[in-house]
């Protein structure tokens, strides 16, 4: 994940930023990330026109367990 996706995405045209949350000892199984776009265009050209609902790779089936996703609009 830091060596492979985390490179990825920050390489990826519109993504501002990348910050992972890595997981705690009371919390093994459990991470967030924290990414900031330039604008929704560059999101979706992305993840594709359906960037509001959480997708779990093929290649993550059986490891990942759940997903969530929230959107926000960052304060100037």
């Amino acid at each position: 994940f830091l060596n492979t996706a985390l490179p990825m995405m920050r390489a990826t045209d519109g993504c501002v930023s990348v910050i992972p949350g890595l997981p705690r000892p009371e919390t093994p199984t459990q991470f967030a990330l924290v990414m900031t776009w330039r604008d929704e265009a560059a999101l979706e050209a992305f993840v594709g026109g359906d960037w509001r609902t959480p997708h779990i790779a093929p290649e993550e089936e059986g490891v990942v367990k759940a997903r969530w996703l929230d959107h926000y609009t960052l304060a100037e």
